[in-house]
């Protein structure tokens, strides 16, 4: 039978007693200096702090089997030992671990154990916990959309609605249909910090024949019948075109000017225009642009750009639709404005 010789057993290392210390561990040499005595007169504080540790590692070590799973769960992956945990817990203290680049690790367990701890102030998901003048208080989740904010009495914060953002661009704000012997005659408007207004008449028919209309305006809630100084070129497909002009004129005219522009047939042609004023609401004189388009039942077409300004310096409040005879029996007037440029 073969004898196993087996490797020669390693002899510690000599100390040199009272100096040096020669141990290995792990198989690593190490030297220190010779361990100093325990004095024998113990400050009473490090006295009770030995005794702790003794009896926390004796717990330890006869915890319920469910506490050193646990701890065995916790400190997995980790430098630290299970019995580092449980003593953590009985010092008072939370389990954590701090990494070299400063973050802090805990635990799910003591994250679940504080999560129950506030759930004593509040429990509804999605609630904040503010300081108020006595205690911590939660502060219950807004509707969707709304934002914290401080309250009105600035000791604490509460959700709030935002203002409806301000509207930019080409906005309607009003709007009159006609029928059968109705007009268009609108009032009680309000242009103030509207940078421009735009007035779209849309298929409009009168019941006479040979009709040129025009549009008045309201300042103020009077109707200004006097006051227009303008200039307009007119083009028909069936009648060639002509330029025109008028000075205090009793208001802006939109079809008309040449006679084969004008809504030759009543019933079977109509106009749409669009009228534009620039600052209704300015000290200035209100100044305009309109272009219109007649839709002949012949199959003619007309078409006028007239511009000028109403000579008053007051706020635009209505507008009026004045055919030279008959009366409307179709359209309809939308009123669009145009607010503040956001820039």
């Amino acid at each position: 039978m073969a004898k196993l010789i087996g490797l020669p057993v390693a002899r510690k290392p000599l100390s040199l007693k009272g100096n040096l210390l020669v141990n290995t561990w792990r198989g690593v040499v190490y030297v220190a200096r010779w361990p100093r005595k325990r004095g024998k007169n113990l400050h009473p504080k490090t006295t009770e702090q030995m005794e702790w540790f003794r009896q926390a590692n004796v717990l330890a070590k006869y915890l319920a089997p469910e506490f050193q799973i646990v701890a065995k769960q916790a400190t997995h992956g980790t430098p630290l030992y299970p019995r580092d945990v449980q003593i953590a817990t009985m010092a008072g203290t939370l389990f954590s671990l701090r990494y070299v680049d400063g973050r802090t690790l805990h635990s799910m367990a003591t994250r679940t154990k504080v999560s129950e701890s506030l759930d004593v102030l509040g429990d509804v998901e999605g609630s904040l916990l503010v300081r108020s003048g006595t205690l911590w208080v939660p502060v219950l989740p807004g509707l969707a959309g709304q934002y914290l904010a401080v309250n009105s009495t600035e000791d604490g914060v509460e959700y709030v609605t935002p203002p409806a953002p301000p509207k930019y661009g080409w906005t309607i704000v009003a709007r009159q249909a006609t029928g059968e012997g109705e007009q268009i005659d609108l009032t009680g408007l309000d242009f103030t910090d509207i940078r421009m207004v735009k007035f779209l008449f849309s298929n409009m028919r009168v019941s006479d024949t040979n009709v040129s209309v025009k549009v008045q305006l309201y300042t103020n809630g009077i109707l200004r019948t006097t006051g227009y100084d303008w200039i307009s070129n007119a083009w028909s497909s069936s009648g060639g075109s002509a330029l025109f002009n008028s000075a205090a004129d009793n208001g802006f005219p939109i079809t008309g000017g040449i006679a084969s522009f004008k809504v030759k047939n009543g019933l079977s042609d109509s106009f749409s225009t669009e009228l534009t004023i620039g600052r209704p609401a300015s000290t200035y004189y209100k100044n305009f642009r309109s272009e219109s388009v007649v839709t002949f039942n012949s199959g003619a077409t007309g078409r006028a750009e007239c511009a000028g300004a109403l000579q008053r310096t007051d706020d635009v409040t209505g507008i009026k639709l004045v055919p030279s005879s008959g009366t409307l029996t179709g359209g309809q007037l939308d009123v669009l404005v145009l607010n503040k440029d956001p820039l």
